[in-house]
């Protein structure tokens, strides 16, 4: 009879163990899910007191998010055609190299530059490999009465094929720079209006790309080639939206002052 006792006891003791167990992960999980929620009502508060300005932080992350999910795709169609394992890149020819290096910059702590689509619809591929843009520095930078940290990461190298694929991508002189001070000096805010005028200009045709400069009243579209009317184009349509953004602004905020008044 006491053996049973003493069995119904380690029993309900070993239970009650386990049940302590349970209870303090339960309770750690419902600590991570209200600082989840914590964080995401936070985000939303953000966004609805500025719709208009979106976290630097929070950016960096969406699009990494998005560069990610591209690369992964590309990894996936790879395989689908060419089988796993077979690179889609050619070898790098001894001829393909330079004495001289080129650095390309972005203001993003790490950036990956993949393939694009050509006006023809056509993929065009980075020549060796895929492009990474690694972290480089961060610096403390001064706007009227606010300092921010902006980081910057880059790229360089000594391969012919490499330099003309980054020259002629529609993100260049949009996302990454070959000048270290135009990567500096570029609007972080207002990045996405410039990528949104790159991706339509690429999609044009030569007819539409010089029609549309000429519409837009850019200088002597006749005697510029067509690659670099494309540059031209990409940067005079993302001012236009810049400025389209900053007077929507400029109305809500007024909008605003009245509605207070």
């Amino acid at each position: 009879m006491m053996a049973e006792q003493n069995e119904n006891v380690k029993g309900t003791a070993a239970l009650s163990a386990k049940e302590i167990q349970l209870q303090k992960k339960n309770r750690e999980l419902q600590e991570k899910i209200a600082k989840l929620e914590e964080a995401a009502n936070a985000i939303k508060e953000a966004e609805a007191v500025a719709p208009a300005v979106v976290s630097t932080d929070a950016t960096e992350l969406q699009l990494m998010q998005a560069q990610i999910k591209l690369l992964s795709d590309q990894i996936l169609t790879q395989q689908a055609l060419g089988g796993p394992g077979r690179p889609r890149y050619k070898p790098v020819p001894e001829t393909d190299f330079q004495e001289e290096g080129v650095t390309f910059s972005s203001r993003r702590v790490f950036y990956v530059i993949g393939s694009y689509l050509n006006s023809k619809g056509v993929e065009v591929m980075p020549p060796y490999k895929l492009i990474k843009l690694q972290y480089a520095a961060s610096d403390i930078r001064k706007d009227g009465r606010e300092e921010s940290i902006v980081n910057s990461c880059e790229f360089t190298t000594h391969l012919k094929a490499e330099i003309k694929f980054l020259r002629e991508h529609p993100l260049f002189r949009v996302e990454f720079f070959e000048n270290v001070n135009e990567t500096m000096t570029v609007d972080s805010i207002y990045r996405e209006f410039r990528v949104k005028a790159a991706q339509q200009v690429v999609a044009m045709t030569d007819e539409s790309v010089i029609g549309n400069a000429h519409q837009m009243g850019l200088a002597k579209v006749d005697r510029v080639p067509v690659k670099e009317l494309r540059q031209l184009l990409t940067t005079e349509l993302g001012d236009q939206y810049v400025r389209d953004a900053k007077e929507l602004e400029d109305n809500q905020a007024r909008r605003r002052l009245l509605g207070a008044q």
